[in-house]
Order: C-alpha cells, then structure tokens, then sequence
C-alpha cells in the first residue's frame, strides 16, 4: 500500500535541479520540476530510509519564482534536457549561486557566502553541446527520468 501523499512547500533547489522539502516525518523530499515557495500536493511518493523522492500532482499556490516555460517540450514531452527552465532568470540566478555555495561549504570546508551569478544577455540559445538519443527510430531527448525512451526534437 502506498503511502499517504501530503502537501509541502518547497524550500530550495538541489544540485540536481530537483525542489527540496520536508514531508512531516521529517524527511526531505527532492521533487523534479519543483520551485521554491511552491506548495505542492504530491503523487508517486517513494519513501527511503532517510529520504523520499515524488512527483508534482497539483501546484496549490505556485512560488514567486516559477514561471510558464518558454521551450514546448519542457511540459509537452516531459523533457528531461533542461532542469531549471520553470524558474525565472533570477531564480535560476539565485538557485545556481545557492547549490554553488553550499558545495564550497559543504564539500570545500569554505566559510564563504554564496557566489554572484550574473545575468546573460541570453536567456535562451546560449548551449555549445547538444547529445542526443536515438531509440527505436526516433532522433532526439530523453524524457525526464526515462533513459530507456526518447521523443523527437
């Protein structure tokens, strides 16, 4: 039997990208697509023993920062190229710097605060790298957490 799915309100972005919040265990929940401030309610929750992993079922009140986003297949095809892309360019900013604080203090031992990330004049188009799949006869990306399938760009 599954267990209980609760609502949370997510707190900052992982390195991954995932939304990071607490469920009222006290285990943090990493959720793809998630932004800070958002309350979310929750499906496909996968309890761990000291963590647990979910899916967005509803946004109940979106954070300040999450925007519509501008490529199609980020939504359409579950894309699983671009990680921040429902962020605004200043919450983008703002997680980046954030997730590379915390590894300089966390895994550099730095008393540091975290780092100016400036503005591109780009919001988009920006890439230098492209991979793309190739799965039975389609050309393209893989969706979000599915490296067995690819969609067409």
């Amino acid at each position: 039997m599954s267990p209980a799915v609760p609502e949370v309100t997510v707190r900052a972005i992982a390195a991954g990208g995932d939304g990071v919040a607490t469920l009222p265990d006290g285990r943090t929940v990493f959720i793809p697509r998630a932004a800070p401030g958002d309350r979310l309610r929750l499906r496909d929750l996968r309890l761990h023993k000291r963590f647990a992993r979910a899916r967005i079922d509803v946004v109940l009140e979106p954070g300040p920062d999450r925007v519509v986003p501008p490529c199609p297949h980020y939504d359409e095809d579950a894309c699983g190229s671009c990680q921040l892309m429902h962020l605004s360019a200043g919450g983008q900013r703002a997680a980046k710097a954030r997730i590379v604080g915390d590894a300089l203090r966390r895994i550099a031992r730095l008393d540091v605060a975290d780092p100016e990330v400036l503005e591109s004049s780009v919001q988009l188009g920006y890439r230098n790298k492209l991979t793309f799949a190739l799965a039975d006869g389609h050309f393209g990306y893989h969706p979000l957490a599915a490296a067995d399938r690819v969609f067409e760009v």
